[in-house]
């Protein structure tokens, strides 16, 4: 959680607090254990100077100097000292491969040449135009979804002038590309601790598809939907507290079966 706090002119109450998204912030070096300020700019990378950083302090209830300060708010990450990986980092593979399928298909689709027979014919055509029409009758005759089951039959002088029939194995990848979509989105889903029923992916075969939602959906919630409300309500009601007020707040229960 990122989110500006902006103070009264007294600088004793919080008057507004807007989001910041979390890509725009960046932590300056650490004095004496802590961040005192940090660094906000939508676009770390532009080089033309039409996004300019802009320095901000850090929250602090006993330094309020300035009417505007960053609450940041985050996970424990053993080994990271300023920023914590997002909980789908252990997915992160996963979704470059789910990128990298969906490219291959396209090119595949754009750039190759799948032949599903070969046609040999031991004799040259007398010249271009005779070649053409052998083609195109072959095409007419025995290509595409119409012609499916249709009977294929060659004339010859001799079995030695017959044409060589030779079918192409066809391409066995969409296989192995099936088993590792269902790999994708299973690990994709898992990284984010949500079951894969809940997003509309059922299971093959499986019955009782909606015992099957409310059940992980009720496990879903008690992981963890309500023990991030409860941290997200324990930072809110801190604000209220800043401004001497004995409220807090509690985010609604959303109910999905």
């Amino acid at each position: 959680l990122t989110w500006l706090i902006y103070w009264n002119e007294e600088h004793n109450k919080v008057i507004n607090i807007e989001r910041v998204d979390p890509a725009w912030v960046r932590a300056t070096q650490k004095v004496n254990g802590k961040v005192n300020t940090y660094v906000i700019n939508p676009n770390f990378t532009s080089t033309n100077g039409r996004n300019k950083s802009k320095e901000v302090p850090a929250f602090d209830v006993f330094n309020k100097t300035e009417k505007v300060q960053l609450y940041t708010y985050q996970i424990f990450s053993p080994g990271l000292e300023y920023y914590c990986q997002p909980s789908y980092a252990n997915a992160a593979n996963w979704l470059y491969l789910d990128g990298q399928i969906s490219f291959y298909h396209k090119s595949n689709i754009e750039n190759s040449i799948n032949p599903s027979v070969a046609v040999k014919i031991y004799e040259k055509p007398a010249n271009q135009e005779e070649q053409q029409e052998f083609i195109s009758n072959l095409k007419r005759s025995f290509a595409g979804a119409k012609n499916t089951g249709k009977v294929m039959v060659f004339f010859s002088n001799g079995k030695d002038l017959a044409p060589d029939i030779q079918s192409i194995e066809a391409n066995t990848l969409d296989k192995a590309f099936s088993i590792t979509q269902e790999m994708i989105i299973k690990n994709i889903a898992f990284s984010h601790t949500i079951d894969p029923i809940i997003m509309g992916i059922a299971s093959p075969g499986a019955l009782g598809q909606s015992q099957q939602l409310a059940t992980a959906y009720s496990i879903f919630n008690n992981t963890f939907i309500q023990p991030n409300q409860n941290k997200l309500n324990a930072v809110l009601s801190s604000f209220y507290s800043v401004n001497n007020l004995n409220a807090s707040v509690k985010l609604k229960k959303f109910n999905l079966v």
